[in-house]
């Protein structure tokens, strides 16, 4: 017998085995719904400090290739930050519905979206 470091349940499901149950799966993606406040900050702090990283260097660096390209990687950027904002307006980043609310406003400034 031997022991295998990964449980039988995170193993991939084989082709020839049915889809288990939408309760089962629901289960497995429970881990991934938590509110977190810090991970929330995490987040937008990582979030924010590589966009203003790609904004200068668009701005400082010489070559046009690097600066299309730091400012393509801000586009994207600004696009994990928008689903950020999404997330906390619809109360699905952190459990404090007022910190939902601000950490909401302050990821839409990048897109220019309004929060409501």
């Amino acid at each position: 017998m031997t022991t295998n470091a990964t449980p039988d349940n995170l193993l991939p499901i084989p082709p020839d085995q049915d889809m288990p149950h939408r309760k089962i799966i629901r289960e497995w993606l429970k881990p991934l719904s938590d509110r977190s406040t810090l991970r929330a900050f995490v987040l937008l702090l990582v979030d924010t400090a590589l966009f203003m990283g790609l904004v200068a260097g668009t701005v400082w660096v010489d070559s046009v290739w690097l600066k299309l390209l730091c400012g393509s990687a801000a586009g994207f950027v600004i696009g994990r930050l928008f689903i950020i904002g999404h997330d906390a307006c619809h109360q699905s980043l952190t459990p404090h519905r007022e910190l939902n609310k601000w950490i909401g406003r302050y990821a839409f400034l990048y897109s220019l979206t309004p929060p409501t």
